[in-house]
């Protein structure tokens, strides 16, 4: 699984499927977040909204979930140490 900050939405999901006594989730994750701090060291902050104008996509967050993703894949296609690393496996 791909996010931005993806950790905190992983333990989210995990502590909802633990309530349900639902198998909690163990998929591979990668966190594009990692990637954007190694190739934009000196941006104001590291919140999804900067870093995406850093990269040129000029789009507001809504946070939901489906145009989040959206965007979020939209920044994985940009971000070259990311790409790198998917293209090696």
């Amino acid at each position: 699984m791909v996010g931005y900050g993806i950790n905190f939405d992983i333990k989210f999901l995990n502590n909802a499927l633990k309530v349900c006594d639902l198998l909690q989730l163990g998929n591979k994750t990668h966190d594009i977040m990692k990637f954007v701090k190694r190739e934009k060291l000196y941006l104001e902050n590291y919140q999804l909204q900067t870093v995406l104008n850093s990269y040129g996509i000029d789009a507001q967050v809504p946070h939901r979930a489906l145009e989040d993703a959206r965007l979020i894949y939209e920044l994985s296609t940009k971000v070259n140490k990311f790409l790198k690393r998917i293209n090696q496996k």
